[in-house]
């Protein structure tokens, strides 16, 4: 013979494959933010600083007499606090061939997505992921810190428990309840009794013990007796899962937040969300641009919210 190999009848790579119906995308971490946060569009592309109005007052009566004149008066005044907006680029691009090879890939019944939808798709979320970082640990560099980093927002430690550990996974369900319930009340009596919580951020793994551990001798989770107990926390959509708090606490521990869900007291701005600009060939190159100005989280009430590490 020859010394050819035998080869199979249909040498077609395609020949003996089934292609299914869907494609699939990989899937990656979910952004919290606009889940977790108000968000405004106020102000429009190119501004420069969001400002805010703060006013404030002092003065209080005294015993007075008839023929009084030196009367108490009030003072009050406002000020402005500026915000600086930062602008965020993303760009992709493809070229001529990679568009003919999809073409080809198209008439051999491969070729979903066209390289142009897949990158625009990767650069959407390439704004998306740096808006979620910047509303949530800002950029201290422009002097913008995030929802979990503020530094003016109350924050400390839960204490340790009989097991003189501080994380939940060591403590018993009553002591996981004082944790949340002392966080809470923080707000509550820190304000004057001016603000109280209604949403409780945790990392997903205490979430889950929320969820699944039971309270001594009784036949409900620690999570469903906050829900029907809690004066703050009265929804399972109150108590949110973020993976930004995993690890987020002194030597590694957890960390959990809570505070008033309401644009008065928080917002993360985003002046102009991903915009595109017009695509542009440069020879047998395609690009496109896209811009997005943000503020990040503006806490307008410091003591709407409050952070405990060590969970």
């Amino acid at each position: 013979g020859l010394g050819i190999p035998a080869e199979p009848l249909f040498r077609s790579s395609y020949a003996l494959e089934y292609l299914t119906a869907a494609a699939y995308d990989v899937q990656y971490e979910i952004l919290p933010f606009r889940d977790i946060l108000p968000v405004s569009n106020e102000g429009g592309p190119g501004v420069k600083e969001i400002v805010s109005e703060v006013y404030d007052h002092f003065g209080k009566a005294q015993l007075i007499n008839g023929g009084a004149k030196d009367i108490p008066f009030v003072a009050a005044g406002g000020k402005e606090i500026h915000y600086p907006v930062v602008m965020w680029g993303i760009g992709a691009q493809w070229n001529l061939q990679e568009l003919q090879s999809f073409l080809v890939a198209q008439r051999n019944g491969r070729g979903r997505r066209s390289p142009e939808q897949l990158r625009q798709a990767a650069a959407l979320r390439g704004i998306e992921e740096a808006l979620n970082d910047h509303a949530l640990f800002g950029t201290v560099e422009t002097g913008i810190y995030g929802m979990l980093n503020n530094p003016l927002v109350p924050s400390g430690s839960v204490a340790a428990g009989a097991s003189h550990s501080t994380e939940w996974e060591n403590k018993t369900a009553d002591e996981i309840l004082a944790d949340i319930n002392g966080l809470a009340d923080t707000v509550w009596q820190y304000s004057k009794m001016r603000e109280r919580p209604n949403r409780l951020l945790l990392p997903p793994k205490q979430w889950s013990m929320l969820k699944n551990r039971h309270l001594p001798n009784r036949e409900i989770s620690i999570m469903q007796y906050i829900i029907e107990n809690s004066q703050y926390f009265t929804t399972p959509e109150s108590i949110i899962p973020i993976n930004e708090l995993a690890e987020a606490g002194v030597n590694g521990t957890g960390k959990m937040v809570v505070y008033d869900y309401n644009e008065d007291k928080l917002v993360c701005e985003i002046p102009a969300e991903a915009t595109a600009l017009p695509m542009q060939q440069q020879l047998f190159n395609y690009i496109m641009v896209w811009y997005a100005y943000s503020a990040g989280t503006i806490i307008r009430y410091p003591r709407s919210i409050a952070y405990a590490e060590g969970i």
